[in-house]
């Protein structure tokens, strides 16, 4: 048996195999804790949730990120950062900022522009938010753009298949195969087409070409350079330069049935017509009609019946099967097939016209075309409902007019110098300090600075103090400041169901075999570790 000293006295070392909370282990006896743990008599027990490593329950040693050090009532505790910032060394002093804020001055202020990831100065975007680029981090990524992501300095990007240019805000021709193409829109034609960008069509009566003047694939039934010799093969294709019958077996090689005459009754995917001789539009998805060529879908880009026509160029996306209007437009335009500028007040604009963002801070409304009242300080106000930004905000009950700040609040219920933060639910009636958020006392059941902890389930009443410590006394067979040791199993029970008084002493002795206080101590050698 293995035995440790406290105040002059023998306890045994708690025997059986460490557990997974224990980072120092010893023959089965636990020395030292994983971080978010503290050890206490050779057992682990964890940190509060604000603390990255402590010495109790309500110390803490360092914080977890978003968390500053704070001393108070003896104990070290660990406070919420502003939301700015990301890291701090107190309620006032910034380390890192969130995104959409900059450091000055050991503080993290607000980013002028919106699409600003993270800027040096107020109004200086360093990188931009996803989807945008520019100065101003207010031009957004072209739609063709990979991940919605483009180069901050000139909006260049990695194109989406079915799009190509720097900014890859230029639609691959509908009729390149599989609507790939390369950056200056060149590709591999889909049959029926020819030229760089495969502009140009075949003559009506190829299938495929080379040429304006040479065909490749014929109809069944043709042959010829133009295809304007017909096969006499009872409908089944012949050779393209002799004009030779191949293999009636063969006969419609795209047909899955065909009649003994060679007319087809189902086509391979992708082609129709009495022979099969025909292929789908490429805008189609999900094959067509096999008598008419009708799409059942398109391809994103194409509309129409035969998904033959091509979505305006500033749909951001597909656009309406039979009409064509866009669901959606690019950056800069709206209406039903996105032809029409945003107003040059807008930063952005959507799909019926009205503003998404004001390009400048003095006017508001739906089109940016009200100007915020002279009233307001440096003439700016609100987006939406023109209320000058430096006047108080509505949480406000009064403000600092040079900095908007509230000096009190309209709500007792709120904090934070805009007053945008609730006081947490268990402070008593919902109030709190002003500044910090620190509750002024906790409803019943819950501890700390904030109330946010609960007390111990062994503590009577579920009662306890602001640090935690039960303030009715333990439920039967608990003891400790906090409630959070067993009585020992070798004190001997009596009629009362509580066998240990508040400091762990038996109180009716213990069982046979073990002596002391806390009947911790067996009657026999101790082997003390070398």
């Amino acid at each position: 048996m293995f035995a440790y000293v406290s105040h002059f006295t023998c306890f045994p070392i708690p025997q059986g195999a460490c557990s997974t909370l224990c980072e120092t282990c010893y023959r089965r006896t636990c020395f030292r804790c994983k971080i978010g743990y503290f050890l206490h008599h050779y057992q682990c027990y964890p940190c509060d949730a604000v603390c990255q490593t402590c010495s109790s329950t309500s110390s803490c040693d360092t914080c977890t990120d978003g968390y500053y050090m704070h001393y108070y009532n003896d104990y070290n505790w660990c406070h919420r950062c502003n939301a700015a910032c990301q890291t701090c060394l107190s309620a006032n002093k910034c380390y890192t900022c969130t995104d959409g804020y900059y450091p000055s001055n050991q503080w993290c202020y607000k980013c002028s522009y919106p699409g600003c990831r993270t800027c040096l100065y107020q109004n200086s975007c360093d990188t931009c938010q996803r989807g945008f680029w520019g100065h101003e981090c207010n031009n957004a990524c072209a739609v063709g753009c990979e991940e919605s992501q483009c180069d901050k300095s000139d909006g260049s990007c990695t194109c989406e298949t079915g799009f190509y240019g720097n900014q890859c805000d230029k639609i691959c021709s509908p009729n390149c195969l599989d609507m790939k193409c390369s950056v200056d829109g060149s590709c591999q034609c889909a049959a029926g087409y020819f030229g760089e960008q495969c502009e140009n069509k075949c003559m009506d009566s190829c299938m495929d070409c080379t040429s304006a003047t040479v065909c490749t694939v014929c109809p069944v039934g043709k042959y010829g350079v133009d295809c304007m010799s017909v096969c006499n093969c009872k409908g089944c294709p012949c050779d393209i330069s002799s004009g030779m019958c191949e293999d009636y077996n063969t006969c419609g090689s795209k047909c899955i049935i065909y009649l003994e005459t060679g007319v087809c009754t189902a086509c391979q995917a992708g082609f129709y017509e009495a022979h099969c001789s025909h292929a789908c539009s490429s805008g189609c998805s999900g094959g067509c009609d096999i008598n008419t060529g009708d799409c059942a879908t398109c391809h994103a880009g194409f509309y129409g019946t035969q998904c033959n026509e091509t979505c305006p160029s500033r749909c951001n996306g597909v656009c309406d099967i039979n009409t064509g209007t866009c669901n959606a437009c690019h950056y800069g335009y709206y209406g039903n097939k996105c032809d029409q500028q945003c107003p040059h007040v807008c930063s952005g604009c959507h799909q019926n016209g009205t503003c998404l963002y004001c390009r400048h801070n003095n006017v508001y409304g739906t089109y940016c075309n009200i100007t915020c009242s002279t009233w307001c300080i440096n003439n700016t106000c609100d987006r939406w409902t023109g209320e000058c930004l430096k006047n108080c905000v509505s949480q406000c009950e009064t403000c600092d007019i040079s900095s908007g700040e509230c000096t009190k609040c309209r709500h007792t219920s709120t904090y934070g110098d805009k007053c945008q933060y609730q006081c947490n639910a268990e402070c008593t009636n919902q109030t709190c300090n002003f500044t910090s958020g620190e509750c002024h006392s906790c409803d019943d059941g819950y501890f700390g600075l904030f109330c946010k902890s609960a007390c111990s389930v062994t503590c009577k009443n579920s009662q306890c103090s602001r640090t935690g410590d039960c303030t009715s006394g333990c439920t039967d067979n608990n003891y400790g400041s906090q409630c959070q040791f067993k009585c020992s199993e070798h004190c001997e029970a009596a009629s009362t169901d509580n066998t240990c008084d508040e400091q762990g002493k038996c109180l009716h002795g213990c069982v046979n075999g073990f002596t002391g206080d806390d009947c911790s101590t067996g009657e026999g050698i101790f082997i003390f570790p070398h």
